[in-house]
């Protein structure tokens, strides 16, 4: 059997197969029988996803509120695909329900997901879990009411006979539970819908100098089934952009995420959320603001900060906050899956520079000088502006 959280898929993937064929409706199929587009030529219509979800970490049942979007394509004939159906199986990949009237069926046992170290599919499932623990695996299809509002349909998922019956996904090599989902889910129609910047990843600009900084920190690295607690050095990789500061690396474990921030003075500030991307495992990461407060029993804890700085010492060096941290983490709220990393005490070195770092008026020591045209010469300077020492580069 399989952990039940994410945690234990090191890579996701739906769809790598070259082999497609199309659908009775257009959509597009992998060789894994999974829904890799929906029907071309089709509006995408966003709904907006409210409800909550569970999740079982730490031997606990967690409950968490849903507040995110479904992207779902319907059909002259009523069929619907709808995108990321799961809340917490975000592979990009559809499942197809069938809408009759003002009720839309969605069939169980639909592939959503491969699993590449396991070499297996990952199927829509619905569960039942117990308060004794344990996690039943139901038959019956997901069914949501369609009522009307303002012009716009809402879909709400019509409740099971049982407490803790929800929408999950389930390994097909061995039928253990990957994550456990969705319950009361209500999707509403929103034409007026505009993507928000939050959810897109930051990249290095293109045709721009970079700057490598040797970054020393203290790691905090807190998860189910490894804890580190050391000082660390890696390297990070800077660009600027007028006031726009990019950096590149400070996620060590995934080191291909980049945080922006805005410089003013010697100041560079990052938001107190800030979306880096999906990890190897399919996750949401997200930069963190934290800084140090404390608990009711008065131990000292991280508590949310309102944003993040580094400092410009004036010595191609870069300081991290005296009070606080960031915190790299499976959602903003990095209380998810008791899984994250956090970096404090930074410090940022530049590593090399094209410029000539010692220029100075000195007289004869007994080596040799270079003067600005590249000769070696010996004697009084003279007062003559000569290179010391080496270019470095």
């Amino acid at each position: 059997m399989k952990h039940y959280l994410l945690i234990a898929v090191a890579s996701l993937l739906a769809g790598t197969s070259l082999a497609q064929t199309q659908g009775p409706h257009g959509e597009l199929i992998d060789d894994h029988d999974i829904i890799i587009e929906a029907p071309y030529g089709l509006d995408t219509h966003v709904y907006q996803r409210e409800g909550g979800y569970i999740l079982v970490a730490d031997g606990y049942l967690w409950q968490y509120d849903i507040n995110s979007t479904m992207n779902i394509v319907e059909c002259e004939d009523g069929t619907m695909f709808f995108q990321n159906f799961v809340s917490q199986t975000d592979f990009g990949t559809w499942v197809v329900g069938q809408r009759v009237g003002n009720t839309v069926v969605i069939p169980m046992d639909q592939k959503i997901g491969y699993d590449e170290e396991y070499d297996s599919t990952i199927s829509l499932h619905r569960f039942l879990f117990t308060m004794e623990g344990d996690i039943y695996d139901e038959e019956s299809d997901a069914i949501f009411d369609v009522t009307n509002e303002g012009g716009n349909d809402i879909l709400t998922l019509r409740p099971a006979s049982e407490d803790y019956n929800f929408l999950g996904a389930m390994w097909d090599d061995d039928s253990s539970v990957y994550t456990v989902g969705d319950y009361a889910t209500i999707l509403t129609y929103d034409p007026n819908f505009q993507d928000s910047e939050f959810y897109h990843p930051v990249y290095m600009p293109e045709d721009v100098e970079t700057f490598i900084y040797e970054t020393k920190a203290y790691s905090y690295t807190y998860s189910e089934e490894y804890r580190r607690d050391t000082y660390i050095t890696f390297d990070v990789e800077f660009a600027y952009v007028g006031n726009d500061v990019y950096i590149k690396g400070l996620y060590y474990p995934e080191p291909q995420f980049v945080v922006k921030g805005v410089k003013e003075g010697n100041v560079i500030t990052f938001p107190r959320f800030q979306f880096l991307g999906k990890d190897g495992r399919n996750v949401d990461i997200f930069a963190v603001a934290v800084k140090y407060g404390v608990d009711e029993d008065g131990i000292e804890v991280f508590v949310d900060g309102d944003n993040w700085t580094l400092t410009d010492n004036g010595k191609d060096k870069y300081i991290g906050d005296a009070d606080g941290a960031v915190r790299f983490a499976r959602n903003p709220y990095y209380r998810y899956g008791n899984s994250y990393e956090s970096i404090d005490e930074i410090e940022m070195t530049l590593k090399g520079s094209s410029a000539i770092t010692e220029l100075e008026t000195e007289h004869n020591t007994g080596k040799a000088l270079i003067d600005l045209n590249g000769r070696q010469f010996k004697g009084d300077a003279n007062g003559r502006l000569v290179i010391k020492n080496k270019i470095v580069l």
